[in-house]
């Protein structure tokens, strides 16, 4: 069983134990107005340069018990790497997130009718190599984001 259907067998409880909750860079606020100290950042200490896994990229990953319309904006530079707007049901629902280089991304969130935020992934050659995802939820009407390790 490969990893991303473990993903979606695994009760969400399980699988957020076995990632870092993570969020937005340092002094970035949320649509409410909340700062956020956190920061999306996974570490690796070989410093070769990554080869990306074809069967295995990066994906953002939306987890949710309800239906909602989002839309998921991933940016480097000046460069949109992906932009997307869909209706997700209660489910798991993957996205290709493009990335294939380390490096800081900007990542964009923001539900029909609910809140938005945007952060900074620091992507490093770990999570080249590895695929790890970068999952979005709601929690308590909040956006989370985690990063599989």
């Amino acid at each position: 069983m490969d990893r991303r259907h473990f993903l979606r067998a695994v009760p969400l409880g399980l699988v957020t134990s076995s990632i870092g909750c993570i969020g937005l860079t340092p002094g970035e606020s949320t649509s409410n107005g909340a700062e956020n100290d956190d920061t999306l950042t996974t570490s690796t200490t070989d410093g070769s340069d990554p080869t990306p896994d074809p069967d295995d990229p990066v994906q953002i990953v939306f987890v949710d018990d309800a239906e909602r319309t989002v839309t998921i904006r991933l940016a480097r530079s000046d460069q949109t790497i992906l932009n997307v707007t869909e209706t997700i049901s209660s489910d798991y629902r993957a996205f290709d997130s493009g990335i294939t280089s380390t490096g800081t991304y900007e990542l964009s969130v923001t539900f029909q009718d609910g809140p938005e935020s945007t952060g900074d992934l620091h992507i490093e050659p770990y999570d080249v190599r590895m695929g790890s995802n970068v999952i979005i939820r709601m929690r308590d009407g909040q956006i989370v984001f985690s990063m599989e390790e």
